[in-house]
């Protein structure tokens, strides 16, 4: 068993990408638990990891690469989970630095769902021409998600729960395949590690994580897209969903985020042209903030609104609505405007821009 000579901290950019990747290779435990062993040692001469000649048997045959915070192709913007991955592994290209779109829904073969998810695909592809679509692999709107982006040019990036080394399900090998000539395969499970169902959510916030914006296509009340929706909101990033039929169980969990103003209905595809991305500065908030609160910027982001139209909406008082806005404001996520109505910070940012 080799050990770390360097290492005395936990502080990721202390400890190299290679040495993280030697430490989890020994771990052999889930993402999660190996995050938080890591930030709870001290790592110091007695660190134990696997060997470099065992970690380069299992990358180098797969043609792996692995990516940590101190590499200058780590997706910074991963820095607004609450606990950012400790190392990344990846095959083909690296992560493109254009526009990303998370596109999830259900694994159903609906032609409805699929119709509406190229129709999102080849919109994305007309403005955003050298963007990226983000998805989870599976059958059904993930499968269709990445076939399109393939098919507009658009960079896919597949972000899968388990072993990145033989990506699962095996019916979509081919699809796989040409991933990996055209875009990216990542995956935060040391490779070897099985899909467990358990790793699913850790990897849907993955999901959410890189993008810029997030649509859902169909979500039922307990599914993994209702799940990424979840996160996406945890950490910022605009929610969209397409609607469907009011008595289909599988649209039941999007509906109920277009009740709780937690997604956006996509009437328009327009609406897709430029995502409303929040800074930095914002989403290190916007973790502290409440379900109201983020209903509250939601609602905002589909146009300029009074104190009192938003308490209507909410249901909550004009002073509890008053109280928000001004924690909003401070966050600097939405700023008030000349007559007296509110408007996101970015919205006002472009207004001064035209």
């Amino acid at each position: 068993m080799e050990k770390f000579q360097d290492s005395k901290t936990t502080d990721l950019c202390s400890v190299d990408t290679h040495d993280r990747a030697r430490l989890q290779g020994h771990f052999q435990g889930t993402p999660r638990s190996f995050r938080r062993w890591f930030r709870n040692q001290d790592l110091n001469n007695s660190a134990p990891g696997i060997s470099k000649e065992e970690l380069a048997n299992t990358l180098i045959p797969g043609k792996i690469w692995t990516v940590g915070p101190e590499d200058c192709d780590w997706p910074s913007s991963v820095g607004d989970l609450l606990e950012p991955p400790i190392v990344l592994y990846g095959r083909g290209t690296p992560l493109p630095s254009g526009p990303k779109l998370a596109v999830v829904g259900s694994r159903t073969e609906d032609p409805f769902t699929h119709r509406m998810c190229r129709l999102i695909i080849d919109h994305w592809a007309t403005v955003h021409p050298n963007g990226a679509v983000i998805s989870g692999g599976g059958l059904g709107v993930d499968q269709v998600a990445l076939s399109m982006a393939l098919k507009t040019g658009l960079h896919p990036v597949v972000c899968l729960a388990g072993d990145i080394s033989r990506p699962t399900p095996r019916s979509l090998t081919s699809l796989f395949e040409q991933v990996l000539h055209h875009g990216t395969l990542l995956s935060e499970a040391f490779p070897g590690t099985p899909s467990f169902p358990y790793l699913f959510p850790d990897r849907n916030r993955l999901i959410a994580a890189l993008s810029d914006a997030v649509v859902v296509v169909r979500a039922a009340r307990k599914s993994g897209s209702l799940n990424t929706l979840e996160h996406a909101l945890t950490i910022g990033r605009p929610v969209y969903g397409i609607p469907g039929p009011i008595d289909d169980p599988g649209w039941a969990g999007l509906h109920d985020a277009f009740d709780n103003q937690t997604a956006i209905p996509l009437f328009n595809m327009e609406r897709l042209g430029t995502p409303r991305i929040r800074t930095r500065a914002s989403t290190s908030m916007w973790s502290k903030l409440t379900k109201n609160h983020r209903i509250l910027v939601n609602q905002l982001e589909r146009g300029p609104a009074t104190i009192e139209a938003l308490s209507a909406i909410l249901r909550l008082t004009v002073t509890d609505v008053m109280q928000m806005m001004l924690d909003l404001e401070l966050a600097n996520i939405v700023c008030r405007r000349r007559d007296d109505t509110y408007e996101t910070r970015l919205e006002s940012e472009k207004a001064c821009q035209n």
